[in-house]
């Protein structure tokens, strides 16, 4: 078996023993996400929405909590899953900058996200509270596997190069201390 096999199979091995479970449905929460990089106040942009109450109402409003601005949107009916896209527009006094877009459900099931109302250039910071990247969990799993790839090659190279020294017996002098009595 080559030494690439054998790294090959056991970085698939690690990977499979360290990867997590993910789950779609069956206790995750409730999310709401706007495809869209930027908003323009008066246009329409598209909103999914996952997880949320199975048919009920949702109410969807935005905030922009440091000038004290709430805005009630539109509402919508969840579908048998929770599931559903929906068109809303903010109005066009909207100011720019960030702001948190809220839906809740009837029995108060909610889900929020961060949109960034305006022109986005390539000055526009991050959202409020967003974690630096070395700091994202799929970041951290991804380098630890990553590490665990290349320390498994390392390994398999290393061992490989190594040879094991043969034993004489104890009666037969070495090679070298032949050619010293001889000289």
């Amino acid at each position: 078996m080559s030494i690439l096999t054998r790294a090959i199979g056991t970085t698939l091995l690690l990977s499979a023993l360290t990867a997590t479970v993910v789950s779609a449905h069956f206790g995750s929460s409730a999310a709401i996400i706007v495809p869209a990089d930027s908003i323009l106040p008066g246009q329409e942009f598209e909103v999914v929405a996952i997880d949320l109450t199975p048919e009920a109402t949702v109410n969807f409003d935005i905030r922009r909590e440091d000038a004290g601005l709430t805005v009630p949107l539109e509402s919508a009916t969840s579908s048998a899953d929770g599931h559903f896209r929906l068109s809303l527009s903010i109005p066009s006094d909207f100011p720019s900058g960030y702001a948190q877009l809220y839906a809740v459900a009837a029995d108060g099931t909610q889900a929020m996200t961060w949109v960034f109302v305006g022109e986005r250039t390539s000055a526009t910071p991050p959202p409020p509270g967003t974690p630096p990247w070395f700091a994202d969990p799929s970041v951290i799993v991804l380098g630890v596997i990553a590490i665990g790839a290349v320390a498994a090659v390392a390994y398999m190279a290393l061992r490989r190069r190594r040879v094991p020294a043969v034993a004489l017996p104890a009666s037969e002098p070495s090679r070298r201390s032949r050619r010293t009595r001889r000289t």
